[in-house]
């Protein structure tokens, strides 16, 4: 993966997570994915799933703002 592909993923998922828009966010990962929210639960198995969590996410938080700063490559 170049860095432009990555900072082009991480805009993608900051627009779907600021839009609500749970399909947008799904379609960043494919059909075999896991989405692990904290070490702690078990992951997500799956795009369907993470359709499901992020209309959730969606309906529940206010104000989203999504900035990134990329570290190191």
């Amino acid at each position: 993966m170049t860095l432009e592909t990555f900072r082009s993923w991480l805009e993608a998922y900051g627009r779907a997570w600021e839009a609500r828009d749970s399909e947008a966010a799904a379609s960043l990962y494919t059909d075999e994915a896991t989405y692990q929210i904290t070490p702690f639960l078990e992951p997500m198995r799956g795009r369907a799933s993470l359709r499901d969590y992020w209309a959730h996410v969606a309906a529940t938080e206010m104000q989203i703002q999504f900035e990134f700063e990329i570290l190191a490559v």
